[in-house]
């Protein structure tokens, strides 16, 4: 009997590997396991070879993928004067030279070797908008994933801020998206179930809507004997208004527990795994926190999750705001990695929802009391030996398996073809 044909998928995914970006990683990171559940993927992303606001990951876990990539410049390669009707074609004014080149590469594709699936990453939304006109040129099955909350002018508004932003034509354009998205689409994933609660306060959609968690990475890599090193990867962002606050907060706890612990003094760290960042280090020292406070500076994904294995303690920090709808990505590599989390979020939002889950300390990111007893409780531990009892669970760690998440996606586009045959 003849082997099936795998699926054949065309995602979209604008940010994708080699872009050192964290929705490059999310979504590359799905690509490198949908390939591994054995589907058939084409991938069409933006080029943003030389551009000066993005830089190159030099990971080798994304050389798979490059075979499987077709990549298309952001003006689509077409003239600037074509603007202008092709949004009014495309229904944006944005991007419309990039979706007119995807969707002319994706019939010819299809003419090729027909698609059996769409899937759409954001972001940016314009993934979404250039594969509504794909599944309607192209007649296959549409899953678009959303990693943010949506808005096309990429200011990616919270609930607290969407309500007072003045309702200008570009607002009610990407409002018009958002809805024609989740009505059009078969199926609409979401990272978490606060990020899907949010848009569904937005739109209704037309199919269904289904959480499929970041995926998680691991390398390999050891503790430092003796040593307790509080890791945080990505910027710490005290020079962002949404952050200071938090960042500040964090080193006053720090501070605080060196005061009242003299023997951590010897073996406490705090490691930013991240581009230099001047205003937490300049806050740092005005703390007299320099010896205890060391950057890494820009890593690559592959070293970076090395120094992740090599943390006692991960850290997550979150901005204050009234609910935390996002699935943070760096979470799921610090929970695959087995490290315990103090993670300082809001008291209501995805990471709170944890509850009781073992291997990770919610605190409020405005205290920090809080924080110094959730470091104090972790040191004790460490101390004692006993840090094995505050790592995360095996059943926790599953749930950001990047070979059961694989799974489950193809599982959801079979499903789609056995329901909706074309």
């Amino acid at each position: 009997m003849d082997k099936p044909a795998p699926l054949r998928v065309l995602c979209l995914s604008p940010f994708f590997a080699p872009l050192a970006n964290a929705e490059a990683f999310c979504g590359s990171k799905v690509a490198l396991h949908l390939l591994e559940a054995g589907v058939d993927l084409t991938v069409l992303d933006v080029d943003y070879t030389g551009h000066k606001k993005f830089s190159v990951d030099p990971s080798t876990l994304w050389q798979p993928l490059e075979q499987i990539t077709t990549s298309i410049p952001p003006d689509g390669g077409q003239p600037k004067y074509l603007s202008i009707p092709l949004g009014i074609r495309y229904g944006t004014p944005e991007w419309s030279r990039w979706i007119r080149a995807a969707v002319t590469t994706a019939r010819r594709l299809h003419r090729e070797r027909p698609f059996n699936v769409i899937y759409s990453r954001s972001l940016p939304n314009v993934a979404h908008l250039a594969a509504y006109w794909i599944a309607r040129e192209i007649g296959r099955p549409w899953v678009a994933n959303f990693n943010d909350p949506w808005d096309l002018e990429g200011a990616h508004l919270l609930p607290q801020d969407r309500e007072k932003r003045k309702r200008t034509l570009a607002l009610r354009v990407s409002e018009f998206w958002l809805r024609r998205v989740m009505q059009t689409a078969d199926v609409v994933t979401f990272p978490c179930a606060r990020l899907r609660d949010y848009h569904l306060r937005l739109a209704s959609p037309r199919g269904e809507c289904v959480v499929v968690p970041h995926i998680g990475s691991r390398a390999p890599g050891e503790t430092t004997p003796g040593q307790f090193h509080l890791v945080h990867a990505g910027n710490l962002g005290a020079g962002e208004s949404t952050r200071r606050n938090t960042t500040i907060e964090l080193l006053k706890a720090l501070r605080s527990f060196l005061d009242r612990s003299p023997a951590a003094q010897k073996n406490c760290r705090l490691v930013l795994v991240g581009p230099e960042d001047r205003p937490t280090l300049a806050l740092a020292q005005e703390m007299g926190l320099s010896p205890y406070v060391s950057c890494t500076g820009r890593l690559s994904y592959q070293a970076s999750l090395e120094r992740i294995a090599s943390a006692t303690v991960c850290l997550l920090v979150e901005g204050n705001m009234p609910e935390g709808i996002f699935l943070p990505s760096k979470f799921p590599d610090y929970i695959r990695a087995g490290k315990p989390v103090i993670a300082l979020s809001p008291s209501e939002g995805t990471i709170a929802d944890l509850g009781s889950e073992r291997g990770v300390t919610q605190v409020s990111v405005a205290n920090p009391a809080a924080i110094e007893a959730a470091i104090a409780r972790h040191y004790e531990a460490f101390a004692r030996g006993q840090l094995a009892s505050l790592e995360p669970s095996r059943e926790l760690a599953q749930h950001y398996d990047g070979t059961r998440i694989g799974q489950q996606l193809a599982g959801l586009f079979a499903g789609l073809i056995a329901r909706a045959p074309v």
